[in-house]
């Protein structure tokens, strides 16, 4: 499990948090806590996720590790939880991860 705070999460961070996930052989889980959550905050996310996987290597995205992501915002309270199986197209299941409204908690 990887735990980062405040979206202080850098594309070369987060590349490196998920190639030590990956390389690991049981399925993972990428924690992050943002103060204030927001559009803007999650769309930064995405795309600061989205950096870090296409700058991986194929050997790691090729591999049928699953990722599970728990995303919280503090305030307001929101969650959003998915998964990411790396040996099918990530790039559909990060889409469909920041489809929609995050659940209020």
């Amino acid at each position: 499990m990887i735990n980062t705070s405040n979206l202080s999460v850098e594309p070369d961070q987060a590349q490196n948090d998920m190639d030590k996930l990956l390389r690991e052989d049981p399925d993972g889980l990428w924690f992050v806590t943002l103060d204030s959550a927001s559009s803007a905050s999650w769309n930064a996310l995405e795309a600061k996720l989205r950096k870090a996987f296409e700058s991986l290597p194929s050997s790691s995205t090729s591999r049928m590790t699953t990722v599970h992501f728990a995303l919280c915002g503090v305030r307001p309270r929101l969650l959003r939880r998915f998964s990411i199986d790396f040996g099918l197209d990530w790039r559909a299941q990060l889409d469909k991860g920041f489809e929609g409204e995050p659940e209020e908690i």
